[in-house]
């Protein structure tokens, strides 16, 4: 197994989660209109149930009022369907795949996780909400060639792969992006935080991270 040593002034060790915060969203309440700055920061994680916690207490200390979204799952073999309760379709949490459940407020990063019209909206575009309906959602793009245009988000169509049972998950294909799991990360310059779970103890480490994420052989 390969190990990779990081000089000790690229890496500060937080002690907890809020502490983690602080350092990659600073003062967000004044902060997270600004497109620049929330293009330029993320934390990252392993696994979709912390990235689920620490973007929603992320997004509690924003100001404004919270829209939320539900997807419609329904089976595609309907002899299944005993087997299958929409509740438990609604239960899934699948890596690579949109939450049933997606709540949002006005101003917050979010990032696809579907290509809808490349090379302008791909998977692991990195956007903010600029105004949510039913069935469709206004972002700004927040980084590349493509920055700070308007785009119109609709709900896509999905089916998983990796089940032993197809469904069809129709959501917003998209997640709440001010924590993001490791592998969306595309972004070529972003002040980030590396989050390690080991066991039952975890390290956190608040790295600055430029270029490293998309040039590998700099590990």
């Amino acid at each position: 197994m390969q190990c990779i040593t990081l000089p000790a002034n690229f890496c500060k060790i937080t002690e907890s989660i809020d502490v983690l915060k602080q350092k990659v969203f600073p003062n967000i309440t004044q902060n997270y209109e600004s497109h620049q700055w929330l293009s330029t920061r993320a934390i990252l994680a392993a696994k979709n149930i912390d990235v689920n916690i620490i973007n929603y207490n992320i997004q509690n200390e924003i100001p404004g009022e919270t829209t939320t979204y539900t997807s419609i799952d329904t089976v595609v073999n309907q002899d299944q369907v005993v087997n299958c309760p929409t509740e438990f379709l609604n239960s899934l949490d699948l890596l690579g795949m949109p939450p049933h459940v997606l709540t949002l407020k006005i101003g917050v990063p979010i990032i696809l996780l579907r290509n809808i019209n490349p090379p302008r909206l791909c998977d692991g575009t990195r956007l903010s909400v600029k105004e949510m309906k039913n069935n469709v959602m206004e972002a700004t793009i927040l980084t590349g060639k493509f920055k700070d245009e308007n785009v119109l988000l609709p709900r896509v169509p999905m089916i998983p792969t990796d089940m032993p049972f197809e469904f069809k998950h129709l959501p917003f294909p998209l997640r709440l992006a001010l924590a993001i799991i490791m592998y969306q990360q595309s972004t070529r310059t972003i002040v980030a935080s590396v989050w390690i779970k080991f066991g039952e103890s975890m390290l956190l480490t608040w790295v600055a991270l430029c270029g490293l994420l998309t040039r590998r052989k700099t590990f």
